[in-house]
C-alpha cells in the first residue's frame, strides 16, 4: 500500500511560504554556528594575547631585575674596594656585562 503524505502542498502560495521559512531557519542554524564559532576563536585569540602580554611582562621584570643586580654589585665593588684597581676593573666588567645584556634583551637577540 503506498505512503499518504500529509502536509502543504508545495506549489500553493501557502507550501512555497512554508518551503521558504524552513530554508530561512537552515540558514539561520548556519549562520548560529558561525557566529559561535567566531566568538570562540576571539576567545582563544584573547586567551593568547593575555599569555603572551603576561610572558612579556614577566621577561621584562626578570630582565630589568638582571640588570639592577649586575649594576648593584658593581657600585658595591667599587664602594669596598680594598685594591682599586683590581675592583675597579672587575666593577667595569660588570657594568659591560650589564649593557650588553640590556643592549641584547632590547634588541630581542638573547
Amino acid at each position: 500500500m503506498p505512503s499518504i503524505k500529509i502536509g502543504p502542498n508545495p506549489h500553493s502560495e501557502l507550501g512555497v511560504l512554508q518551503l521558504i521559512l524552513k530554508e530561512l531557519h537552515s540558514i539561520k542554524k548556519v549562520l548560529e554556528v558561525q557566529t559561535l564559532s567566531q566568538q570562540l576563536g576571539d576567545i582563544a585569540i584573547m586567551a593568547d594575547l593575555s599569555a603572551l602580554t603576561a610572558a612579556v611582562e614577566r621577561e621584562t621584570t626578570v630582565t630589568a631585575s638582571a640588570v639592577a643586580l649586575i649594576q648593584q654589585i658593581a657600585e658595591e665593588l667599587r664602594a669596598a674596594a680594598t685594591d682599586p684597581a683590581a675592583v675597579q676593573a672587575l666593577a667595569d666588567q660588570l657594568t659591560s656585562s650589564s649593557d650588553a645584556l640590556a643592549a641584547a634583551v632590547e634588541a630581542n637577540t638573547l
